[in-house]
């Protein structure tokens, strides 16, 4: 079985898409879609933030990331990018809307992995909002870039379950999205094992960067390069439950953020 198999097969496993729809993706209808963001770069980057539901990926570091390269091409990739494209997404939204995340899940992370492949092979550059997943489909994602010659940034936000299970409830009070419990969990607990493996390979280079966050910091926890073992502990320590934690909305922290990423990307870049 080659990786993009192994990958898919453990996409399915982990989020199944329905047997009818499973090699039924619209990948030409979805690049016609996208088609004038698919801008190829003869130096692409890929930068992908991680981290469980709630944990401030979209709120927070997609918004900062997203104005600094706000006069750079490139294309944003989240799994609910991919959900309008299932054949039962009009029925759902009108008669399900607040599990209509969950249902569709499964056939977006397979349609998100192909349309992926594609703009990578097209050196098409990416902010990519997703978490770690699981190591066969994480490997397969960073191999298939350093493959296509991509320089590669990945964003970790680091918090408690207590904080991120916070943010979920009030998300679902202000727009109806729902996270189930168990969808919650798996995330949180999936960050370690992928990012253990993602240090321990020999896929990436000094000019990759691996950048640790927590939501209530300015600056990153650790700005470093993949082979560096300790941020497993850092990212152990900063996911432990306090036992006084008090959640507070990290939301003004956000242009202080983006200073820090402006910072870094003007050296980043000429690397």
């Amino acid at each position: 079985m080659d990786l993009e198999q192994l990958a898919l097969q453990t996409a399915q496993h982990i989020f199944p898409c329905e047997n009818e729809f499973l090699n039924k993706i619209p990948l030409d209808e979805i690049i016609s879609t996208f088609q004038k963001d698919l801008i190829p770069s003869e130096k692409p980057f890929l930068i992908r933030v991680a981290g469980q539901s709630g944990s401030g990926k979209s709120s927070q570091f997609v918004p900062a990331l997203q104005e600094i390269l706000k006069d750079k091409p490139y294309i944003k990739i989240n799994v609910g990018k991919f959900a309008p494209f299932h054949p039962n997404f009009k029925k759902w939204q009108k008669e399900n809307p607040d599990q209509m995340r969950e249902n569709t899940n499964g056939f977006a992370l397979r349609a998100l992995i192909l349309f992926y492949k594609y703009c990578v092979e097209n050196h098409v550059n990416i902010i990519f909002d997703m978490t770690l997943l699981e190591p066969e489909i994480d490997l397969y994602l960073m191999r298939l870039a350093k493959e296509n010659g991509y320089k590669i940034q990945l964003h970790v936000s680091c918090v408690p379950k207590k904080v991120s299970d916070h943010f979920i409830r009030k998300r679902q009070i202000q727009t109806g999205r729902y996270v189930k419990p168990s969808s919650s969990l798996y995330f949180f607990k999936a960050l370690a094992p992928c990012l253990k493996a993602l240090t321990h390979c020999d896929l990436f280079d000094k000019k990759d960067a691996l950048i640790l966050w927590s939501h209530l910091k300015t600056n990153p926890i650790k700005n470093t390069h993949f082979n560096n073992g300790s941020v497993l502990r850092l990212l152990s320590t900063y996911q432990a439950q306090k036992k006084h934690l008090t959640v507070k909305n990290p939301n003004h922290l956000l242009k202080s953020k983006i200073k820090w990423m402006k910072d870094f990307m003007w050296g980043w870049f000429d690397v």
